[in-house]
């Protein structure tokens, strides 16, 4: 079995209501989920792009 790469998944925000959540980006990261880790999944930014360099 060969590891899944790691991917950075962008915007998953901290801010914000849950309400108000695009279903987009809980359907892709579910796609995506089966090739890749997804590394800010259960860390979302209040940063921004910026969190990349924290989580690579």
């Amino acid at each position: 079995m060969t590891k899944k790469k790691n991917l950075y998944l962008y915007p998953i925000t901290a801010r914000g209501s849950d309400d108000a959540k695009n279903p987009y980006m809980a359907n892709l990261s579910t796609i995506l989920e089966s090739h890749y880790t997804i590394v800010n999944i259960n860390k979302p930014s209040n940063i921004g792009i910026i969190q990349i360099f924290k989580l690579f």
